[in-house]
């Protein structure tokens, strides 16, 4: 004992020593040592210094993230254990410089409410985030790299570490290290998808299987190289999983051709082929082993509402499990409940069976809506079972008294999968959903209901500036309401209610000389609000669809209103008067963007759609002035900018690329490459006094263009799908998937550390 006080004390004195040396590289901005960057933080751990250390906001930025995850699961303090999830929460900032992880950290901080010290710092940085209103997230772990759906998650041991493994519709395979958030490998070319994934051991190594279109993958996780293909099954392999037949360690699949297969993993054969009776036509769309009087047997989920389980050592049917509902049987897993082994089953509800007789033991309430997953899990020494619903939660359940334990958010959309992960310290629950994220959350950590906000974690499709008394504000759609805050704090000034649906565009309008507000909805209507007063000063009435977006243009040097909708048309508003003024109907498909240009000194209106060209239209004739070609799919949005001097139009696609076209010409002028998924909004900004072009996307980035050099200089990574974007007080406004993100940007920051 006394050795290990003494041991403790040395580690001490080496960490006060090397931490004052690093804070003397801070403050004079040298580039700190290898060795403080990457041990600093194992010292302060065996010292029980290791809370302090992560109260250093200058150190954060230079030490090497890998190993201070690590360092920082040890912190015990409140304090400490906010910058550990602070650290986990920003998997991104592992390999940035120092200006670009303060600029992550901001963000963290605003989304998570951790604290203030990088949105109010003085560190340089591109850009901080100066508040955030978005859903609560409860995970302990962010893990973003697939493009796509994640259907798949599993442990898998690389190295005699445990990983965890996830595969989805983007066509990949990748391993993640849970301690850290790093990824560590891709497997690539499976361009056939993995809808399902396992954990086997093959002639003593660890091994990753898949179930792909058609066959049914084993590749070695430690290289990422296919080790063995099984084919067989007709059409997507919906489900993988270890069994046990006659004391050897075999595999079951199933599928879309309504037949379950076993397989010899030493040989690569088929063991056994098991087509039920009636499912030649029908799905199979999970499997899991499941004890039966000490037996293993094998539990099979159809897509007709049955489970069936299988005798493997007998080579025949058990027991068939049936209910009075009739919807597919997404997942299946054994939990045990007052000790005897169980069977879950998921559908749009959770059932718990007896699988030596078939009677069914309970029902949970689970989500009310479809439950796609299910794990069970350990809390306090209790067994419990996780489900994952269509709602995007995660909620957890007390099998012993069939009431919720707690719930976990933070998924945007439907949780496809989710696995157990037992390494160093507590099990963790892994997840992956249609929001193309794979995360990490401790189940003990669960709230004990469901959060719901009414202003927090909505959809904000459109933002845009106004003026309200005089001073900028900041106006977006919220579900089906339009809502002012004051850029500066967050506060929310105003709410107007009307819309019949969600809204989906917003834009300032002039009224009699007076700042207005114009919102487009789903209800087909423009509405017109007054933002001092509150009230509703006209609905415009006309489009036969949706209308997904509004701006302000002039004609005879007269204010006016411009809508686009899903019924094609672009329709021209007086909206002093309230009527329509014109009607342009010329398209094939959705208008989806509409904005002013000045072509040879006159106002016109240019819109894009479904057509993917960019289409510019002379307001006082109602004419077709120009028509601009090559773009990549549907055109979200269009914006009028200014490069080297001259009026241009920036457009924003479906494919991913943002273009500005010459107006004078009618010729592509560049092509900004570098978003990964659809552009959703483009607007105007000012950095460092330099006009730059700011646009949104869906692949979780806001990106600020130098038009002279056609260069992203700054990328916003905010977490969530980017729906729009807008410039206000010096500072952008960020729609999201899920909620709003406000930030400064400062321009490309010089980095002070080397």
């Amino acid at each position: 004992m006394k050795k290990k006080r003494d041991e403790k004390a040395v580690e001490a004195r080496i960490t006060k020593v090397l931490h004052a040396i690093a804070r003397d590289q801070e403050l004079t901005e040298n580039p700190m040592t290898p060795y403080l960057r990457r041990h600093l933080a194992e010292h302060a751990v065996a010292a029980g210094r290791i809370d302090s250390l992560l109260t250093d906001d200058a150190y954060l930025l230079q030490a090497d993230m890998r190993r201070l995850l690590q360092a920082a699961n040890s912190a015990v303090s409140a304090t400490g254990q906010r910058r550990a999830r602070m650290l986990r929460l920003t998997p991104h900032a592992i390999p940035a410089g120092a200006t670009e992880r303060a600029a992550q950290f901001s963000v963290t901080e605003a989304f998570c409410d951790l604290g203030t010290s990088y949105r109010e710092g003085h560190f340089n940085a591109p850009y901080r985030a100066r508040w955030a209103q978005v859903k609560p997230r409860h995970e302990r772990t962010l893990l973003t790299g697939h493009s796509r759906e994640v259907w798949a998650v599993c442990p898998v041991s690389v190295a005699g570490r445990t990983m965890l493994a996830s595969g989805g519709d983007d066509g990949t395979v990748r391993i993640w290290d849970p301690a850290t958030g790093q990824q560590h490998a891709v497997i690539e070319g499976n361009k056939n998808w993995s809808f399902s994934l396992c954990p086997v051991t093959v002639d003593g190594e660890p091994m990753l299987v898949g179930g792909c279109l058609g066959t049914v993958r084993i590749w070695d996780p430690a290289t990422g190289r296919q080790h063995a293909e099984f084919e067989g099954h007709e059409g997507a392999v919906r489900s993988v999983c270890a069994v046990t037949v006659a004391g050897q360690p075999m595999l079951a699949s199933c599928g879309d051709d309504g037949t379950a297969r076993i397989w010899d993993l030493a040989t690569g054969q088929q063991h056994i082929a098991i087509t039920l009776r009636g499912h030649r036509e029908d799905e199979l769309l999970s499997v899991c082993e499941v004890t039966v009087a000490g037996r293993p047997m094998l539990a099979m989920g159809s897509d007709d509402g049955e489970v069936y389980i299988w005798d493997l050592a007998a080579r025949q049917h058990h027991v068939t499990l049936r209910d009075t509902w009739k919807r597919e049987v997404f997942a299946l897993c054994p939990v045990t409940v007052a000790g005897r082994p169980m069977l879950a089953s998921s559908s749009d509800t959770v059932r718990i069976w007896d699988p030596a007789d078939g009677a069914r033991y309970a029902e949970l309430p689970a989500h009310r809506c479809i439950v796609r997953a299910l794990c069970p899990v350990t809390v306090a020494g209790r067994p419990m079972l996780a489900t994952g619903g269509d709602d995007g939660t995660v909620r957890i359940w007390d099998l012993a008294t069939g009431q919720l334990h707690g719930a976990l958010q933070g998924h945007l959309d439907r949780v496809y999968a989710m696995c157990l992960l037992t390494a160093a310290g507590p099990p963790m629950l892994a997840t992956g959903g249609a929001d193309a994220t794979v995360r990490i959350w401790d189940p003990a950590g669960g709230q004990p209901h469901v959060e719901r906000q009414d202003h927090e974690g909505s959809e904000v499709a459109a933002v845009c500036a106004v003026t309200v008394a005089g001073r900028p504000m900041l106006a977006g759609s919220l579900c089906c309401t339009v809502r002012v805050w004051n850029p500066r704090t967050g506060r929310q000034q105003a709410e107007f209610k009307g819309h019949n649906g969600a809204v989906n565009a917003v834009c300032p309008v002039t009224v009699g000389g007076q700042p207005m507000l114009a919102s487009g909805g789903y209800d087909g209507t423009v509405q017109i609000w007054n933002p001092d007063s509150g009230d509703l000063h006209a609905k415009l009435q006309g489009h036969h669809d949706a209308v997904l977006s509004v701006c302000p243009v002039s004609l005879a040097g007269q204010p006016m209103l411009a809508s686009g909708g899903a019924d094609g048309t672009v329709r021209i508003w007086d909206p002093a008067a309230g009527r329509r003024h014109a009607l342009l109907k010329v398209f094939k498909g959705m208008v989806r963007s509409v904005c002013p240009v000045i072509v040879g000194g006159q106002p016109m209106i240019a819109t894009g759609g479904d057509e993917s060209t960019v289409r510019i239209w002379d307001l006082a004739t109602g004419q077709e002035h120009a028509v601009f070609q090559g773009a990549e799919g549907y055109v979200n949005a269009v914006c009028p900018v200014t490069v080297s001097g001259q009026p241009m139009i920036a457009s924003g696609d479906h494919g991913g690329t943002v273009r500005i076209w010459d107006l004078a010409t009618g010729r592509q002028h560049a092509l900004l490459e570098g978003h990964k998924n659809w552009v959703t909004s483009l607007c105007p900004v000012t950095v460092g006094g330099q006009p730059m072009l700011a646009s949104a996307s869906r692949d979780r980035t806001v990106r600020i263009w130098d038009l002279g050099t056609g260069r992203a200089e700054i990328t916003v990574i905010t977490d969530f799908s980017a729906l729009a974007v807008a410039e206000v007080d010096g500072l952008l406004g960020i729609g999201l998937m899920t909620g709003l993100l406000v930030i400064e940007a400062a321009g490309r920051a010089r980095e002070p550390y080397g």
